[in-house]
């Protein structure tokens, strides 16, 4: 077992992040920690740190918190959130990413099993309306969502359509 601490939240402090949003530096140091350990074992000595901050630097991981400009100047954010706990990270990272006062569009669609309500909550106060849809794969009724949403007294339009 190794604990990731402070040692390695220091080691990563200053790198330069692929990866969007500040939780992304706890996984960070969660690199650390590994790295160090293979050296100190023996086994990858060849992974430098140098390594690690390009490695860190260039990781991508589609779907989480990946932000694009669509032509008409808005900002476009698709993140997999699909539960409360990965809402309240993406509430965060929206929040440090576009500050506290901008309301957002939500295009949601749930696969069954996920609680639309714990998901939403952290969002809520972000989110100026909801458009409630149905993923292809294992579709929870776009209804959920938006009975949910309505919950929350956030705004809703249902569509079957994605696009």
């Amino acid at each position: 077992l190794v604990v990731v601490g402070e040692r390695e939240a220091a080691e990563v402090a200053g790198f330069d992040l692929g990866l969007r949003g500040a939780f992304q530096h706890k996984n960070a140091a969660c690199a650390a920690a590994v790295l160090r350990v293979l050296r100190e074992r023996g086994i990858a000595p060849q992974l430098t740190e140098d390594a690690l901050r390009r490695g860190l630097s260039r990781a991508t991981l589609p779907g989480r918190f990946a932000v694009s400009r669509a032509p008409e100047g808005v900002y476009v954010v698709r993140d997999v959130a699909h539960n409360g706990d990965a809402a309240q990270v993406l509430a965060d990272a929206l929040r440090e990413t576009f500050g506290a006062g901008k309301r957002a569009v939500l295009v949601c669609g749930m696969s069954r099993g996920h609680a639309p309500l714990p998901f939403l909550a952290p969002l809520a106060p972000l989110v100026r309306q909801v458009v409630a849809t149905a993923p292809t794969f294992r579709p929870d009724p776009p209804d959920e969502i938006a009975a949910a949403a309505m919950q929350l007294n956030l705004p809703v339009r249902v569509t079957n359509d994605v696009a």
